[in-house]
């Protein structure tokens, strides 16, 4: 097979890409060029030489282009290794920290926890002031929490030391309300239960009228004017029982 015009000499062919005109060479298996059986014309040479050279010079740059971007590709890869330990230590510094925080929040929360028992100790303090009397001087308002605190303490007191007495203080407490009365006249129960006698002292006058308004029945329970006259009845009873 023979070209009807030489692909050589041909201007057409330049427009040709390097895998396009070798193919068109190759297939021309009768081309007296490639055989040798006439002279290559110098302008055929020169323009083979140029496109040889450009093909040459355009694989280079593909040939660095490749290396380029495979080391781009790498430094990428290395560049995301790197970040997936940044990440993995900032989540593990994240959980620490976490951790810590968590830690010294159960801390914070349990040193709260002591306080405010040191406070309700220190606001609802037992008092013994006589054998077999204790004297619960309260102050402030009387809340569900605090009268649950004041309960359990005076009940655990009045077993360890036997009392026979005891006497709830209220010239401290300005105001009392359904709540606060009902819890007080349950302390007062509890204390029947055990075998010891509660005795309320200090009412003042607007709050046994609020009671009074509230409808709370405390005229069941043993009332004085004062802590003075609380201590005078609790001894005076404590003779009786030992002469009886």
């Amino acid at each position: 097979m023979r070209c009807e015009r030489c692909c050589l000499e041909d201007p057409a062919s330049e427009s040709l890409d390097l895998d396009s005109y070798c193919r068109k060479l190759t297939a021309c298996t009768e081309c007296p060029l490639q055989q040798g059986t006439a002279a290559i014309p110098r302008e055929v040479l020169l323009s083979q030489i140029r496109r040889l050279s450009l093909a040459a010079r355009q694989s280079r740059q593909q040939q660095n282009r490749i290396r380029q971007l495979e080391r781009e590709q790498k430094e990428l890869a290395q560049e995301i290794q790197r970040s997936d330990e940044r990440v993995a230590k900032l989540e593990q510094t994240q959980k620490a920290t976490a951790q810590a925080a968590d830690e010294q929040l159960r801390a914070q929360l349990e040193l709260l926890a002591q306080q405010q028992a040191s406070i309700m100790a220190l606001a609802t303090p037992i008092i013994q002031v006589w054998d077999g009397v204790l004297v619960l001087p309260l102050i402030g308002q009387l809340d569900a929490e605090r009268m649950q605190t004041l309960t359990v303490s005076l009940l655990t007191e009045l077993q360890q030391r036997r009392a026979r007495f005891a006497v709830l203080d209220l010239t401290g407490v300005p105001t009392l309300d359904e709540s606060s009365a009902q819890h007080l006249y349950r302390v007062a129960t509890a204390v029947r239960l055990l075998g010891a006698e509660a005795l309320l002292c200090g009412l003042r006058s607007q709050v046994v009228q609020t009671v009074t308004s509230l409808g709370v029945e405390l005229s069941s329970l043993s009332t004085t004017r004062s802590l003075q006259d609380a201590l005078r009845r609790c001894i005076a009873l404590t003779r009786e029982m030992k002469r009886a």
